[in-house]
């Protein structure tokens, strides 16, 4: 399961005003979950590449490189990224997942990198959308 945080703020309806809480917080099921759910119910899905968890941890500083450089070449973004890491600048969350346990020794892998920009630039639209909330 993953923890997703809600944003804080005020809705209104009508005329009552109801305020979210917070520090609320969800838990939604991960990659390996929805994928059991989907084929529980019978909808056909295709097997998670075997390295699917260094993607999801690589995508959202991948996504951050896009958007402050706009630049398409894994080569600049793999280097930019490797510089981050090893500035400190990744999350021990985002570290874990990729599998880096020794940042001096990391080393990205232009194909990791250009396969998650592929993937983030098919859905593209809800990336930036996600990047403005």
């Amino acid at each position: 399961m993953v923890l997703v945080t809600r944003s804080c703020g005020e809705t209104k309806a009508g005329t009552r005003r109801r305020r979210r809480g917070a520090g609320s917080f969800v838990l939604a099921p991960g990659p390996e979950e929805l994928r059991t759910i989907a084929l529980a119910s019978g909808f056909s899905v295709p097997d998670l590449p075997a390295n699917w968890k260094a993607l999801v941890g690589i995508a959202g500083l991948v996504a951050e490189e896009i958007l402050s450089d706009d630049t398409d070449d894994a080569g600049e973004i793999a280097d930019a990224l490797h510089l981050k890491i090893s500035d400190g600048e990744a999350s021990a969350s985002d570290l874990a997942t990729m599998g880096i346990t020794d940042i001096d020794s990391c080393e990205l892998s232009y194909e990791v990198v250009e396969e998650v920009a592929r993937i983030l630039r098919e859905g593209w639209q809800v990336v930036q959308r996600e990047a403005i909330i």
